[in-house]
């Protein structure tokens, strides 16, 4: 694990380029982030600001567009992302997992807390495709998201045919989270989930 038992504090709204590569796209980030409630901008970026996390995130927020999986992180494995949000405005495309906040929680799972996408933000991708995470994989955990908002965002993926409720139309797309089990508390969503690219 790379920084586990550091601190970084982000001081300023910064600018993350198109050729910016996510800290922990290699090893997993397992320090603690603290963005002081500041604004990251991506500009096209092709990597969100974290790759895989497994120590905590918190009070940062995002805006602008990207190829992305997750706002703040492709992977979450087995961390914790709180009080973060996506600012109005933003767009962000991802692959197969494409979440609001994060693509794709893996085991040993994690914890999404207090974290708020506003009206006006589009999410796109793949199969799995959520308001704040596109997917929960793996078994034997448990991933929790609790406190969080999704706002009158737009959530747009193919979603998948695995299983849905009726055996018609497509899963693998939610207010929320796309796929998966978890548990999910104290959540709300007023996004529009539209089925097919």
């Amino acid at each position: 694990n790379s920084c586990s038992r550091r601190t970084f504090q982000l001081g300023n709204d910064i600018t993350l380029a198109e050729d910016w590569e996510a800290i922990g796209a290699r090893i997993d980030f397992a320090g603690t982030f603290v963005g002081n409630g500041h604004t990251l901008t991506y500009k096209d970026a092709k990597q969100p600001l974290f790759g895989n996390v497994s120590g905590r995130v918190s009070d940062v927020a995002v805006t602008g567009t990207g190829k992305v999986d997750g706002g703040i992180a492709s992977i979450l494995n087995g961390g914790t992302i709180e009080d973060c949000r996506v600012k109005s405005g933003s767009s962000f495309e991802g692959g197969d997992f494409a979440g609001g906040i994060v693509g794709r929680v893996t085991q040993p799972n994690g914890t999404i807390s207090g974290c708020r996408i506003e009206d006006g933000v589009s999410i796109s991708g793949g199969s799995y495709v959520g308001g704040i995470a596109g997917g929960v994989t793996g078994q034997g955990g448990t991933a929790v998201i609790e406190n969080c908002e999704v706002g009158a965002a737009t959530i747009k993926g193919a979603g998948c045919s695995d299983n849905p409720a009726d055996n018609k139309g497509a899963g693998g797309l939610g207010g929320i989270l796309g796929y998966g089990a978890g548990t999910i508390r104290g959540c709300m969503a007023n996004a529009s989930v539209e089925a097919g690219r």
